[in-house]
């Protein structure tokens, strides 16, 4: 009896050293906890003061993660203003109140309520349907919950982006213009239209038969014409080298009419000789009418090169809507040239 009594004690020694050693360490998580809280909440403040409200928003969160406190709420409510996110300013401090009923001093609670009233001007409600269901919902790719949505959603007044994602279909996206004030309601189609179906599953011919259809199509051959030269474009090269082969041409014209005229003339003086070899006569008489037909040929090849440098020279450049042409061709005995500007 006595060592049951014993072991009785014993049982209830160790049970209330352990709900004390509980108590204890517990009691050091929520310390250190509260110590954390406050470091973030310090690291908030002095962002806030230097402008970075987002990092200030962030510090904010972590302290009310390991201190929840509705004090942190309102901090958090202003942070958002400052960063004119005005729909997550108004969730904020009416989680403010919600969370501080009663503790909250009735003119913190008015004053909050007149902020709720001015932020409500620059918001609006949206309404957000959908042809899934279970479907992410996403707000400027801020997720707000997934379809079919409960309750309109309060955003910022402004152009807003709307996507809603589904694993088993493409996302698709919207763009909203919101006014202050505004109630809205927007559907975004997530199924693939009835057009859009029946595109992916038609297949296009395939290749082998595109290339018998291309290989199918008759030749378009131009008439033959009788040595046609066309221009595509100024030749400043070939111009100046016709001109080259002109000026050649006309100078042997000329020294080979010349030395005709000047065969003629010697010619004309020894007929009047009495004792004139007449042998001698003959074979100089040949040698000028083989001089003054030279110097027709030459003559004739100065022309024609002459034209050709001449067309050369005016055909039109290569942006002209029509383009310069040359035929040449046989004319009875002769050679015959046309040019076309």
């Amino acid at each position: 009896m006595t060592i049951a009594g014993r072991d009785g004690l014993m049982s209830t020694t160790v049970k209330w050293l352990f709900v004390c050693t509980l108590l204890v360490t517990s009691s050091s998580v929520r310390a250190d906890a509260a110590s954390d809280a406050r470091a973030h909440y310090d690291r908030a403040l002095k962002f806030y003061d230097e402008g970075v409200f987002d990092a200030a928003l962030v510090e904010l969160t972590r302290a009310y993660e390991l201190n929840p406190s509705y004090r942190i709420v309102y901090n958090i409510a202003q942070a958002k203003v400052a960063m004119r996110d005005y729909a997550g300013a108004i969730e904020s401090f009416q989680r403010y109140l919600r969370e501080g009923a009663g503790q909250v001093p009735n003119d913190r609670v008015s004053t909050v309520r007149a902020q709720i009233t001015d932020l409500q001007q620059r918001v609006g409600s949206l309404t957000i349907e959908s042809d899934v269901a279970g479907a992410e919902v996403l707000i400027d790719d801020v997720a707000v919950g997934a379809t079919p949505l409960q309750a309109p959603v309060l955003v910022n007044a402004g152009v807003r982006r709307v996507s809603v994602r589904h694993p088993d279909y493409p996302a698709r996206s919207e763009r909203v213009s919101v006014a202050g004030g505004e109630q809205l309601r927007t559907s975004v189609l997530v199924r693939p239209r009835q057009s859009e179906a029946q595109a992916s599953s038609e297949p296009g011919p395939p290749p082998a038969a595109q290339t018998v259809a291309a290989q199918a199509q008759p030749l378009q051959l131009q008439p033959a014409a009788a040595y046609e030269i066309k221009s595509e474009g100024p030749d400043r090269t070939a111009a100046w080298l016709m001109t080259g082969v002109t000026g050649a041409l006309a100078a042997t014209a000329i020294v080979c009419a010349v030395v005709a005229q000047s065969q003629n003339s010697d010619l004309d003086a020894r007929r009047s000789l009495p004792d004139q070899d007449e042998a001698a006569f003959n074979e100089d008489r040949d040698a000028l009418k083989r001089t003054a037909l030279f110097a027709d040929v030459f003559t004739l090849a100065a022309v024609a090169s002459a034209g050709v440098t001449t067309w050369l020279w005016l055909r039109g450049d290569g942006d002209s809507a029509e383009r310069a042409s040359l035929r040449v061709g046989l004319a009875g005995a002769g050679l015959q040239l046309r040019g076309e500007l």
